[in-house]
């Protein structure tokens, strides 16, 4: 591959699993308002609580084994086959002492943490069943991205995402009710992990091996990530922590959908991400070119979303109303304050993935603990004063402070100006006619051409 077809093919591939997690995203809204209409503000908090016990499962006892493995893959360290197994082994070991940690503590985290679902233990049971799923379909993901398989890891997203909401929400609605929308996410996780496991094993088997060095290269890069990850997660979602501490379950809902629904912002970003960090760890003997791709991703995704962002601001009060109804309306100012801080937020977790690509994982982790630090002491002040709008700003201003933290290592670090970051050059916008001449006029031709067939 030329270097000038380089960015193009980078591009391409970002907007493959951009448009996916359109596709995904734009259901899950959708189907969300079934649900949340249907169930109302309480059962839909619960349910939110309950989605907490995989989603703070990962962050904890996720190892990232499998973020590590992309890592040595993509630089031909390691073949697939005797990773997958590593990886498999890694996932298999942590959830069963994760689950058994939760089993072990059950009391106290019941009383803590999960008072509001102490009615549905059964549901707890299947939430805890879906940790291993989880982790097996994040494995899957970063083997296939380990070798730029985007049609597969796009697969496995929508099996993931896409088919439980839409068996959930139509499980709500023929009167299931929650367990209707357990059992649609732990069966979506399944088909994924089965899709993964074939997509992945039918070129390249599962080579069952005890190499220590692997092992231990594995450990070494991912307890770093590990570190990262835990410290980035609850930047993020400790405020949705300490919301549930203080305030009702209602208010819980509507902080986490407000939040959540911001975070669809992060979709741009994310896609583009997904693919810089292989691709700059490839480029481990070109550092021109890794921090140049780096600043040219960034400037453009950030301008993406600041458009986005407005647009998202403008729209939100129709939208909540819309979709959920009056009884969401304190949504609309939840999802407000969010997007600022989301815009900034996300737009600059490109330059973590640059960071992680060329393996300077204690400046990513450095920088993760600041940004914890930095939240927790504004919401510390915040929500006893203030309360629910409290915490969103205090969440939302940390997410800035962490965005400009970023950017301030990275122009640092690479020693190049501000303005190489911020202001779009003419190469840019070249780039972009381009990619719309070359991919998705071609694209909107194609969706058009059955209609203008006789």
């Amino acid at each position: 591959m030329s270097e000038s077809a380089a960015p193009v093919r980078f591009a391409d591939g970002s907007f493959r699993i951009f448009r996916r997690d359109a596709l995904v995203y734009l259901a899950q809204i959708f189907t969300g308002a079934v649900v949340a209409r249907t169930l109302g503000p309480e059962a839909m908090g619960l349910w939110i609580i309950l989605q907490m016990i995989p989603s703070y499962a990962e962050p904890i006892g996720r190892i990232h084994f499998d973020s590590a493995s992309c890592y040595f893959i993509s630089r031909g360290t390691y073949r697939i086959g005797e990773v997958s197994f590593a990886v498999v082994v890694a996932t298999v070991v942590t959830s069963a002492l994760l689950i058994a940690a939760f089993l072990w503590q059950s009391d106290r985290i019941y009383a803590t943490f999960l008072t509001a679902a102490v009615t549905v233990p059964q549901l707890i049971v299947l939430m805890l069943a879906s940790i291993p799923v989880r982790f097996l379909t994040l494995n899957y993901s970063y083997l296939l991205l380990s070798r730029e398989d985007v049609d597969g890891y796009n697969r496995v997203a929508v099996l993931n995402g896409l088919a439980p909401s839409l068996a959930g929400a139509a499980l709500v609605l023929t009167g299931f009710g929650l367990p209707g929308l357990v059992l649609a996410t732990l069966g979506g996780g399944i088909a994924a992990v089965v899709y993964g496991a074939f997509r992945i094993h039918r070129d390249t088997p599962m080579v069952v091996h005890v190499n220590t060095a692997l092992f231990r290269d594995l450990f070494s890069f991912g307890s770093k990530l590990y570190l990262q990850q835990l410290v980035g997660y609850f930047h993020v979602y400790a405020s949705g922590l300490l919301v549930l501490l203080y305030l009702p379950a209602s208010s819980v809902a509507f902080f986490r959908m407000g939040q959540d629904r911001a975070l669809l912002l992060s979709r741009v970003p994310n896609a583009a991400g997904t693919l810089l960090y292989p691709r700059i760890s490839r480029l481990s003997e070109r550092p021109q070119e890794a921090r140049e791709l780096t600043a040219g991703a960034f400037r453009m995704v950030l301008w993406i979303l600041l458009a986005l962002g407005a647009i998202a601001a403008v729209l939100a009060t129709p939208a909540v109303l819309i979709l959920y109804g009056e009884a969401y309306r304190p949504v609309i100012l939840m999802l407000v304050i969010f997007i600022p801080g989301v815009v900034f937020e996300a737009s600059s977790g490109l330059i973590l993935q640059h960071f992680t690509g060329r393996g300077n994982l204690w400046l990513v982790v450095g920088l993760a603990i600041i940004g914890l630090i930095v939240q927790l002491a504004l919401l510390w002040v915040a929500i006893p004063a203030w309360g629910l709008v409290g915490a969103a700003a205090a969440a939302s201003a940390s997410y800035v402070s962490m965005a400009l933290l970023r950017l301030k290592a990275f122009v640092d670090r690479e020693r190049i100006q501000w303005r190489t970051l911020l202001v779009p050059t003419r190469a840019d916008f070249d780039f972009v006619r381009e990619f719309i001449g070359s991919r998705l006029l071609p694209l909107m031709r194609h969706r058009e051409a059955p209609a203008n067939t006789p």
